[in-house]
């Protein structure tokens, strides 16, 4: 009986071609339907997110960057992939950083690689074509906590329209209460609530978001969730901003309202 292939969309990240390319064509030799992406750099696979892969083939290290590292950014991107870390490191350490991350699976570059990663993606794919689609589960989550309380908001960036524009989609439900700010200090000063929410631009007039005004912000606000939204495409900032408290990075796009509203709902 001839074995049932999966499909669906899969990313390799990737910097060194023919290891890329190895990958693709070991998948494909066992899993002809699946539709594959590579990319050298996480900015470039992020920069694609549209594309909705259900599968993140993510290499340990890569030539700027360590791929552990980078996973809670990549999560904040591309929600509903499942990612796996390929590496040649067998320290068991690395398999509970990785997956406390966000990785889902763990696979090291050994004679059983191709045929593990194979596995996995299979496995995957059979389980996401038995359970809800994951635009469902998230419309299913915003209906059950319809009766949550009253969700504040804050919002600090200097540019007047993006404000604006944040507080009037944001606002859409009567849920999301807003209150802006153009100014870190004035955000410090003046604000008394306790947000569930706090949005930080990643500059604000000629100041950065540096860990000392993350610091100060966690300081005041130690319950709140922080979410940057920054125009700076590096991986490596993003990264940075993380391990100094930020708990999501965003890139202004057309897409950050839908995960803005995710995260406030989710908290």
């Amino acid at each position: 009986m001839k074995e049932e292939t999966a499909n669906g969309k899969v990313f390799i990240v990737e910097d060194e071609d023919s290891n890329a390319l190895m990958i693709e064509n070991s998948i494909l030799k066992s899993l002809p339907d699946m539709e594959i992406h590579r990319f050298k750099s996480i900015e470039r696979a992020i920069s694609q997110n549209k594309l909705n892969p259900d599968i993140i083939i993510l290499d340990h290290f890569l030539e700027h960057t360590n791929g552990i590292d980078a996973i809670p950014v990549i999560k904040d991107f591309i929600q509903s992939a499942s990612i796996v870390v390929l590496s040649s490191q067998t320290d068991p350490t690395l398999y509970s950083v990785a997956f406390q991350e966000g990785a889902k699976e763990y696979i090291t570059k050994d004679k059983d690689m191709y045929q593990n990663l194979v596995a996995f993606i299979r496995g995957e794919m059979e389980a996401r074509n038995t359970s809800l689609p994951f635009w469902k589960t998230i419309f299913s989550d915003w209906l059950s906590s319809a009766n949550d309380k009253i969700k504040n908001v804050a919002i600090v960036d200097d540019d007047e329209s993006i404000l604006l524009t944040l507080e009037h989609n944001l606002s859409q439900t009567s849920r999301i209460h807003v209150h802006t700010f153009i100014s870190f200090n004035g955000f410090l000063t003046e604000y008394k609530l306790i947000p569930d929410v706090i949005i930080l631009d990643y500059k604000v007039g000629k100041t950065l978001l540096t860990q000392e005004v993350i610091a100060q912000v966690k300081k005041r606000f130690a319950k709140s969730t922080l979410v940057c939204l920054s125009t700076n495409s590096d991986i490596n900032v993003a990264i940075d901003l993380k391990s100094f408290g930020i708990h999501h990075y965003l890139q202004k796009s057309n897409d950050s309202l839908v995960n803005l509203r995710q995260i406030i709902f989710d908290n």
